[in-house]
């Protein structure tokens, strides 16, 4: 069974130009899939405890077929540049960049895409007493909208959009306390 697995994987492998076992497709098969893991783990007792109900794979299947294609990326990227200064300030700028996408790997280029996206994010703290930080940052300064695929195949049902990838909500604050024990 694990040889059959690994065929199958080398094949995708090669016939994706080699994305297919990046890290990056791993996770995202791994996040993909957890939805599936975690409904199989609760059939598992609910059929181990004697009873038995196979409706949920009907409902899973038609759930799941239409968020199937989340998109696919190529290129991201991710820049930082932090300032610690004495009596401890410190600042965070960071630059995150997601390339064009597809709708999916697969798609022709006939198939529009969408274009290059940059967020980009910044955090203030201030750390006293080697103990304790206090911080606060926005994340996506310039509030840039999410890309909104044309197709309606990509994304999840509503949005259209790839929540994992692109920052739905906007612009976002947030502050906090930091204790270190």
């Amino acid at each position: 069974m694990i040889a059959i697995l690994a065929l199958i994987w080398v094949y995708f492998h090669l016939a994706t130009d080699s994305i297919f076992l990046t890290p990056r497709n791993l996770s995202n098969l791994m996040t993909q899939m957890s939805v599936t893991a975690i409904i199989a783990v609760g059939m598992l007792m609910v059929i181990v405890s004697g009873n038995i109900d196979l409706s949920v794979g009907s409902l899973l299947g038609f759930a799941g077929g239409s968020t199937s294609d989340q998109g696919f990326v190529k290129f991201t990227g991710n820049a930082n540049v932090n300032w610690q200064g004495l009596g401890g300030l410190s600042l965070n700028y960071n630059l995150r960049y997601i390339g064009k996408a597809k709708t999916s790997p697969f798609a022709p280029d006939t198939y529009p895409t969408i274009g290059d996206r940059f967020y980009h994010n910044a955090r203030v703290g201030y750390e006293f007493a080697k103990k304790y930080e206090i911080y606060a940052g926005v994340d996506n300064i310039l509030d840039s909208d999410p890309p909104m695929f044309p197709t309606s195949t990509a994304g999840t049902q509503a949005l259209d959009t790839v929540p994992a990838l692109y920052d739905v909500f906007g612009r976002s604050y947030y502050a906090g306390v930091k204790l270190k024990f």
